[in-house]
């Protein structure tokens, strides 16, 4: 899986500590190195439910036609809905 590997090595590279963080007493986690394993785990999150979306589709689409296609349009809706929250989030703490 060629994006895992990728998503793991830029959270590697986003979590280097930097003297100064370690000398001055400041968290260990920059906010820069957050942003990265949060960005990390939710693509991870969306990454395996669209891997079993086939099956969930089919799974709810026994139920109901309709209703497969409003799950899957919500998975996307969804999607782009967690980074425009958390964008929205990180504005209002730098205000």
């Amino acid at each position: 899986m060629p994006g895992a590997a990728s998503m793991i090595g830029m959270v590697l590279c986003a979590s280097e500590w930097t003297r100064d963080d370690l000398e001055d007493g400041r968290d260990h986690l920059s906010e820069n190195r957050k942003a990265a394993i949060a960005a990390a785990l939710i693509l991870i999150g969306f990454g395996v439910v669209a891997y079993l979306m086939p099956r969930i589709m089919l799974a709810i689409g026994e139920y109901s036609p309709w209703a497969a296609g409003t799950f899957a349009a919500l998975f996307v809706l969804a999607f782009f809905g967690v980074f425009w929250l958390r964008a929205r989030a990180q504005k209002k703490k730098r205000d």
